[in-house]
């Protein structure tokens, strides 16, 4: 008898530490060990997620602008990462890095045999930064707006346009949702977006929270639980924040609304990084929509095709890092270059690779020799712009 209590004894402790290192997620309502993701981390996931999600072609034009002229203020770029980093807490304890797993990897593992002693995929991790965490209560001290919004990932959606969505960072999504590989990303999971969307709201005489819940088709319980009204009253003349909210838009507003997209967009227009052609040659193929030669359908044409002889030098468009530097379905051997505010540049269909994942890169140098490897009908070079996983149109940014 004892001995079944013994060994009940230590069955029920060992339960214990393995719950003690769990974490009951209340965000995602997934069990999960608590991770401390670095901004290194973050940065391997992103590059993960942009490599991941490029296609030289899409069924659909792209979603976010049709014209591909999409280019976004400074909100939404990860320069510097100024506006991540006030609402991060600081952490001084050395504590293990997670290690980020990615489909890609399988290719990167192949190359590091070669004999020819050039590790074309080896991927080199970023400098391990001091470990960083950040929560939704971490964000409402710098503002109480801040609140969570559950968001099913659609088709076609990514962490990007999600946090387009939402006027906010896609980092702190990644750091909420303890996201640390793409495909928790997926179509049909359910996330929590941090943001600020909502309407400040005074109170008037004869409101209720039931009232104005029912006046923004919002939640009543959220707007209790965002307010901390723990009794339900509410007093004339206090201001409410109401999460989630949409002040409906009249005519002369939405005017007001489009005339400033206009002047927005011509203020970014003016501070748009200049990209260099990577050859000279003749278009074959523009960006938009053709007909695949391949399966003879109608699809949009992230790119341009560039006619080149094969052996001709393909240079970087601007400085930046290499991201990838290897074989990928469709691309044949393709060059991924990572620049400043989240461009990204592509260079497809190469005989030859000269530049490895890590190396940083200045506008003008030769990255690689053109070709015809991947899916071609002739050599050229197929070249994309990108802002992350979103395609541009480069005959609007290529001086």
């Amino acid at each position: 008898m004892k001995k079944y209590i013994i060994v009940v004894i230590i069955i029920a402790f060992g339960m214990a530490l393995s719950f003690k290192n769990l974490n009951i997620s209340s965000v995602t309502g997934e069990t999960r060990t608590k991770k401390n993701i670095t901004l290194a981390d973050i940065e391997n996931l992103e590059n993960s997620i942009i490599i991941d999600g490029l296609d030289m072609t899409s069924s659909e034009k792209p979603s976010d602008d049709l014209s591909g002229e999409i280019l976004f203020d400074n909100s939404f770029d990860d320069t510097g990462l100024q506006n991540v980093n006030d609402g991060l807490l600081k952490t001084n304890e050395k504590k293990p890095h997670v290690k980020t797993t990615t489909s890609h990897e399988t290719i990167v593992k192949k190359t590091i045999h070669e004999k020819t002693g050039v590790k074309k995929g080896v991927k080199r991790d970023i400098k391990k930064k001091d470990s960083q965490v950040i929560t939704i209560d971490s964000l409402r001290k710098k503002d109480k707006k801040w609140h969570l919004s559950e968001h099913v990932i659609k088709k076609g959606e990514n962490l990007w346009n999600i946090a387009k969505q939402y006027d906010t960072n896609h980092r702190y999504i990644i750091m909420i949702n303890n996201i640390d590989e793409p495909k928790k990303l997926l179509p049909g999971k359910v996330i929590q977006v941090p943001n600020r969307q909502g309407i400040e709201y005074n109170i008037k005489q004869g409101d209720t929270v039931y009232r104005i819940a029912s006046r923004f088709n919002i939640e009543k319980e959220k707007i209790l639980s965002h307010n901390n009204i723990k009794n339900g009253n509410i007093y004339y003349g206090n201001e409410l924040f109401i999460p989630d909210a949409k002040k409906p838009v009249t005519k002369y507003e939405n005017d007001n609304i489009a005339v400033k997209q206009n002047q927005n967009k011509e203020t970014v227009n003016n501070r748009v990084m200049a990209f260099a052609w990577p050859v000279k040659g003749r278009i074959t193929s523009s960006f938009g929509k053709r007909t695949d030669p391949f399966t003879k359908k109608k699809k949009f044409h992230c790119g341009i095709d560039i006619s080149c002889n094969e052996g001709t030098p393909i240079k970087a468009s601007y400085d930046g890092r290499v991201i990838y530097s290897d074989w990928k379905d469709g691309y044949g051997k393709v060059v991924i270059i990572k620049h400043d505010k989240g461009y990204i540049t592509v260079y497809a269909h190469n005989r030859e690779n000269i530049v490895n994942v890590g190396d940083k890169v200045n506008k003008g140098s030769v990255i690689a020799y053109s070709g015809m490897t991947g899916a071609v009908t002739g050599a050229h070079l197929h070249y994309e712009i990108r802002k992350y996983l979103a395609p541009l149109n480069p005959m609007k940014l290529l001086k």
